[in-house]
């Protein structure tokens, strides 16, 4: 895989288009959040993290972004997903766009928890039916190591995914991969979706 180094693009946000307001226009709006279910993550330890996530995105919203990290676009393409532990936001290429095509595949240069390295994410759909699909991705996250930096510490393994049709965000993945950097060891990070 290719390490592609980039200047971090310092506090960028997410942009969202809001319905323009009446009244108070001098007070920011708060945003409702939408319970949309639990994700559960387990490490290779077995210990269990659980993330509440939400919509944070207004109704209105050109996309929908969930606390999770995860985020789809209008068109129902993928602009930022969970990998384990990890976030990826694309910056050139595609993800994958739902409905899930069977074969379907692609590349994207993506941007992994905000740490200012653009690296590749190589996708493919391996299985697509009516109601469930599985994703798999090649992935290659820098990453902060005991004495690392994340221009020299990475992981390189395989995110595979269980989408249903209905919801962007998997029912089941895992993230297997292996650390480039003494002390090496694995990350193994299984995630189980438990929608509201």
């Amino acid at each position: 895989m290719l390490l592609l180094l980039s200047v971090p693009a310092m506090f960028a946000a997410a942009q969202v288009n809001v319905p323009p307001q009446t009244g108070n226009l001098g007070r920011p709006t708060a945003v409702k959040l939408q319970g949309a279910g639990e994700l559960v993550l387990t490490d290779r330890y077995g210990k269990k993290t659980s993330l509440d996530v939400q919509v944070s995105s207004p109704e209105a919203a050109t996309h929908r972004a969930y606390t999770s990290g995860d985020r789809v676009d209008a068109n129902a393409q993928v602009t930022a997903v969970r990998m384990g532990e990890h976030v990826a936001v694309v910056k050139a290429g595609e993800l994958w766009r739902f409905p899930l095509t069977p074969s379907a595949s692609g590349v994207a240069e993506v941007e992994f928890d905000a740490v200012g390295i653009i690296t590749r994410v190589s996708w493919r759909v391996t299985t697509a039916s009516d109601d469930r699909a599985l994703v798999e991705a090649d992935v290659l996250i820098p990453v902060y190591s005991t004495g690392y930096s994340p221009q020299q510490a990475r992981l390189t393994g395989v995110w595979r995914a269980t989408f249903d049709a209905s919801f962007p965000i998997p029912v089941r993945s895992e993230l297997t991969a292996r650390l480039n950097v003494r002390p090496a060891g694995d990350e193994r990070t299984t995630a189980t979706w438990i929608p509201r």
